[in-house]
């Protein structure tokens, strides 16, 4: 059975500058209808593939947290019936500090949510000005407090890192306001100007430019370091937890389990078949509306591409990859294992990768040049279109 449900939230209450993820601005009437195609989707895809026996749910965006209260009790009604009275293990949800009440916390903890993830970015008022967000400092310390309160004994935290302007210093100070924070999981992304996003255009403008890439090390290092000190365990290239507390539901899809995804732009793999609905609020509307399968991009993967992915993804978490399990997995024949081999092993006597026990995993010095890595592998694989 399939172990992990994605719900893309598609709405926000502006854009940020960084972000490339589609969403359109919120409307009520607009969520209403969204919130009934989502019934109407996850009803065909449970028809089509069977039941689902959770282990994860997660419902990100956009931003799950901006729906108002009623229509929040109506999206997690949606997923307590498909959990049939078993509580999955981990069920998170995405918030922004400037949209989250109590009420909204509470309607969730009595659904059974047991994980929120709070999109801080930042805790300095003017960088979170620069980044485009719309909530304050104030408003991090208020969300954290808040989910708190009402019961939350897994609350996330995420940074944005590498933004051109801020000093060390200053960076110094918002890792150090995150650890105050205690929270028991910590994201740290560094700053990328993602096709589609504003701040692309302007990087192409010449209006802005991001850091240089020794400088955006640092930052990394500086936060690694600092986190470390407080007890989190750096188990993936961007996340860091507190033992026991690793987001379940991106462990799953790292190590290439199956998932299914619903509304716009979300994507489902089951199989060796992924497919990601397109991202169009509107067409998805109104096929669910007419009670169809919203439309969606298909693709079936070959061995060579699944066998990158999986590399790609397991590479990025502390655990790292075995051979013989992709080469199980995927299908991939052994020449192209065999190549891997040879790779890999020369990556390690240039310290970038390590092995133990049949495992290889980057070293933090491979964490640094992490993409560099992969490439060199998709060659081997013959999976250029991984690249696409």
């Amino acid at each position: 059975m399939i172990p992990s449900l994605y719900i893309h939230v598609p709405f926000c209450d502006g854009k940020c500058r960084y972000c490339a993820f589609y969403s359109v601005l919120y409307l009520d009437k607009l969520a209403d209808r969204y919130v009934a195609s989502v019934r109407v989707e996850l009803d065909r895809l449970l028809t089509e593939h069977g039941p689902m026996e959770l282990q994860t749910v997660y419902m990100g965006g956009g931003t799950p947290s901006v729906l108002s209260e009623a229509q929040v009790e109506r999206m997690c009604a949606i997923v307590t019936s498909v959990l049939d009275g078993i509580a999955p293990i981990e069920w998170s949800v995405e918030a922004n500090p400037g949209d989250l009440s109590e009420a909204k916390l509470r309607i969730l903890i009595n659904a059974g949510c047991n994980r929120i993830s709070i999109g801080a970015q930042a805790t300095d008022n003017a960088v979170l000005q620069r980044l485009g967000r719309r909530h304050s400092a104030a408003d991090v310390f208020r969300a954290v407090e808040l989910a708190r309160r009402v019961g939350f004994d897994n609350v996330g935290i995420d940074l944005i890192s590498c933004v051109p302007g801020v000093s060390e210093s200053s960076w110094r100070t918002q890792i150090d306001d995150i650890v105050s924070l205690k929270p028991n999981h910590v994201s740290v992304y560094s700053l990328t100007a993602d096709e589609g996003s504003a701040l692309a255009a302007d990087v192409g403008a010449g209006k802005c430019a991001l850091s240089e890439d020794d400088g955006s090390l640092a930052m990394l290092h500086l936060a690694r370091n600092r986190l470390a000190d407080a007890g989190y365990r750096r188990y993936e290239i961007s996340n860091y937890a507190l033992p026991g507390f690793e987001c379940r539901h991106n462990m799953m899809c790292w190590r290439g389990a199956e998932y299914l995804g619903v509304g716009p732009s979300a994507a489902s793999f089951v199989g060796k078949v992924r497919w990601k609905t397109d991202a169009d609020i509107e067409s998805y509307l109104a096929a669910c509306e007419a009670g169809n399968c919203p439309p969606a991009h298909e693709e079936r993967l070959l061995p060579e591409t699944r066998a990158m992915e999986l590399i790609m993804l397991g590479l990025r978490t502390n655990e790292g990859i075995n051979l013989s399990q992709i080469a199980d997995v995927s299908g991939i024949a052994t020449e192209g294992i065999k190549n891997l081999f040879v790779v890999l092993s020369d990556l390690s006597e240039s310290g970038f990768v390590k092995c133990s026990r049949d495992r290889w995993s980057l070293t933090e010095r491979g964490n640094d040049v992490a993409d560099a890595v992969t490439v060199q592998l998709m060659e081997q694989c013959g999976a250029d279109a991984v690249l696409d």
